[in-house]
């Protein structure tokens, strides 16, 4: 498993189970995924589809509001 897919198994892992929750942690997700997409390793666009991969099923709502930067 590559730097990339590892971080992503990370982050899933601590936050995937939070599909709806308070807004806070909701808020912490997507910074965690924004830090991720900003400065993880490979490319950008890279680190944004492994995440993709890994959100598959869940609602486009919630993984649109994680990826978007605003």
């Amino acid at each position: 498993m590559d730097d990339i897919e590892v971080r992503v198994t990370e982050i899933v892992a601590q936050y995937g189970d939070l599909t709806q929750g308070s807004e806070s942690r909701a808020n912490e997700f997507k910074k965690t995924v924004q830090d991720f997409i900003e400065h993880g390793p490979g490319m950008p666009e890279q680190r944004r589809q492994a995440l993709l991969r890994h959100m598959k099923g869940w609602d486009r709502k919630y993984r649109d509001f994680l990826i978007s930067p605003n």
